[in-house]
């Protein structure tokens, strides 16, 4: 081992026995050769999957499979009016500012949209950010990225609305896939961890570990794998240790 020694191991776990469980302090270990920015955490939902949580009321909805869409299929609405929106629900496990990823099928049968963010289902919602592409033919999932900032964490809300019609076909139609969330954040821990300068050799491969820390509050902690969005050089697993404090 360097810099983490079986000592301050031992004294890290005593520490977690004399306090209560009010908060974690996550330890996360990643080879020193990896460079991590904002991938942590990262979760991914599959729009399809998703329950409908408001809608303009008239518009029919459908999940359509195709081989190029994440999973095999994604949700199709059948706008027929430029305003015709559809919302969903998606939970944000902290307060900070986000990358939300949005997946979308791009064809001649689709027209043009804007996705809102709120913290509330009623609003007000913000935050627009506008697919304009449209295409004569072809079909493709391309992404959009849209930035978000939310000040407390718990469920929010994604709305999609209609904003546009494809100049070939007059459709205002929206296929969604899916949207990765993804908290953002730089430095070689990901998201909020600060680097402690301390870390651990594995003596059997000679692999470096540098220790990255941060401390949460009570409730889920979801991490990306070590080779989600934005990593460099990641040839192994990390490890986590947490504390109770």
């Amino acid at each position: 081992m360097s810099g983490l020694s079986h000592v301050a191991i031992k004294a890290l776990s005593k520490l977690a026995s004399n306090h209560s469980p009010l908060c974690a302090l996550l330890f996360l270990l990643c080879c020193s050769a990896t460079t991590v920015s904002g991938a942590f955490p990262q979760s991914t939902y599959e729009i399809e999957d998703l329950t409908i949580a408001d809608s303009d009321g008239t518009t029919a909805s459908v999940t359509k499979t195709k081989s190029a869409a994440s999973n095999g299929a994604y949700f199709f609405y059948k706008s027929n009016a430029i305003g015709e929106f559809v919302t969903f629900p998606i939970p944000i496990s902290a307060a900070g500012t986000y990358s939300l990823d949005v997946q979308h099928h791009l064809s001649k049968y689709r027209g043009t949209f804007q996705v809102d963010v709120a913290d509330t289902l009623t609003g007000p919602y913000t935050q627009t950010v506008t697919m304009n592409t449209t295409v004569a033919s072809g079909s493709s999932f391309p992404t959009l990225t849209m930035p978000a900032t939310f000040a407390s964490s718990g469920t929010k809300y994604l709305r999609f609305t209609a904003n546009g019609s494809n100049p070939g076909t007059g459709s205002e139609r929206m296929g969604l896939d899916k949207v990765d969330v993804t908290q953002a954040g730089g430095g070689g821990g990901g998201s909020g961890f600060s680097n402690s300068s301390a870390q651990l050799q594995v003596s059997q491969s000679g692999t470096t570990f540098d220790l990255y820390r941060k401390t949460f509050t009570p409730g889920p902690i979801t991490l990306g794998g070590n080779l989600a969005t934005g990593a460099n050089g990641a040839t192994a697993n990390y490890i986590v240790i947490v504390v109770e404090q």
